[in-house]
């Protein structure tokens, strides 16, 4: 029991550990963002949102076509959503204007990033501890 008590600790502490490294740089859009990093800060972005989506159909049994908590998430979450996104998009040696054409964004930001450093800078660490070359960090 403690070990799998032990995994989900280790799974969610990671995932905020990513979550936290993104929202600290919520206006920094220069620079390059590993995948791991991106990835995280979205799985618990939407965590959060499924729980405001929650919260929100709750309320609005009370107050009808309550929406206010989805709202709020969305509002705390733009400026960090697109400053992640351009670096994730800078990583792979993209303009972070990619973000206006979807298909090709979602592309970049699934491909691994440029080796070495690129026009945005150098290479990001991966996000979990390891160093670049996947190396010990």
């Amino acid at each position: 029991m403690s070990s799998s008590r032990n995994l989900v600790a280790d799974i969610v502490d990671t995932l905020w550990t990513g979550y936290v490294a993104a929202m600290r740089k919520y206006a920094v859009f220069r620079g390059r963002e590993a995948f791991p990093v991106f990835a995280k800060f979205w799985a618990v972005y939407a965590l959060i949102y499924a729980a405001s989506y929650l919260g929100d159909l709750l309320l609005s049994t009370i107050w009808k076509n309550f929406f206010f908590c989805r709202l709020l998430v969305k509002i705390v979450h733009a400026l960090p959503f697109l400053s992640v996104t351009a670096r994730r998009l800078h990583d792979a040696d993209r303009s972070g204007w990619w973000m206006l054409w979807p298909p090709l964004a979602v592309k970049a930001i699934l491909s691994p990033g440029t080796e070495g450093p690129n026009r945005f800078g150098a290479r990001p660490p991966r996000g979990d501890g390891a160093a670049p070359d996947g190396g010990p960090a």
